[in-house]
């Protein structure tokens, strides 16, 4: 296993560029039954530019027949604007540095 690639994330979804006066930012999305992933997040701009691609999300999961969009981050204040828009903690990452011989 390895460093992901912008190609290896574009190969495991489609992806998507957001563009708005706040900024713009680029994204991978995947369907898994009727959950909408959102993998590869990243992007350059203010906080509304998280609020409207948290409203973008949504409404690709709604078109999409989702009911449930999920995300990965270690970005606290991405937590924070998440669970202002109504996201809920779902899952724990646990992770441990494994040292070499």
């Amino acid at each position: 296993m390895g460093q992901f690639t912008p190609e290896s994330l574009a190969a495991s979804g489609q992806a998507f560029e957001l563009t708005t006066a706040g900024g713009c930012g680029v994204f991978v999305a995947e369907v898994h039954g009727e959950r909408l992933w959102i993998h590869g997040a990243g992007a350059v701009g203010s906080k509304n530019l998280t609020q409207d691609g948290l409203a973008l999300f949504e409404a690709m999961a709604l078109a999409g027949g989702c009911r449930f969009i999920r995300f990965e981050t270690d970005r606290p204040g991405l937590v924070r604007l998440s669970k202002k828009a109504g996201f809920k903690t779902r899952a724990f990452v646990m992770e441990k540095e494994i040292k070499k011989c």
